[in-house]
C-alpha cells in the first residue's frame, strides 16, 4: 500500500487584474485534509499578494497517485 504523507501545499491564483472581493480556495478535500469527492462549499479563504495574486497554504494528506482538483470562488461565482 502506498504511505500517505502530509504537506503543506501552496496554492496561488492570479486573476489578471479582474477586480475580486473575498475569493476562496475550494477543493477535493476535507478538513483534514484528506481526499474527499464532496467538495466543501465554504472553502479556505485566499489572501492578496502585492503582485496581485492571491495565496493559501493548505496541509493535504498526499499520496503518490493521488490527485486533487481545485477551484477558485468569489461572492459565489466561480473563476
Amino acid at each position: 500500500p502506498l504511505t500517505a504523507i502530509k504537506r503543506s501545499i501552496r496554492f496561488c491564483y492570479h486573476p489578471d487584474g479582474m477586480p475580486l472581493k473575498r475569493p476562496s480556495l475550494i477543493g477535493s478535500w476535507d478538513a483534514e485534509g484528506r481526499f474527499h469527492e464532496n467538495w466543501d462549499d465554504s472553502g479556505r479563504p485566499l489572501e492578496p499578494m502585492a503582485d496581485g495574486s492571491w495565496q493559501v497554504t493548505c496541509e493535504l494528506e498526499c499520496r503518490p497517485d493521488q490527485t486533487f482538483w481545485w477551484g477558485v470562488r468569489d461572492s459565489g461565482e466561480w473563476m
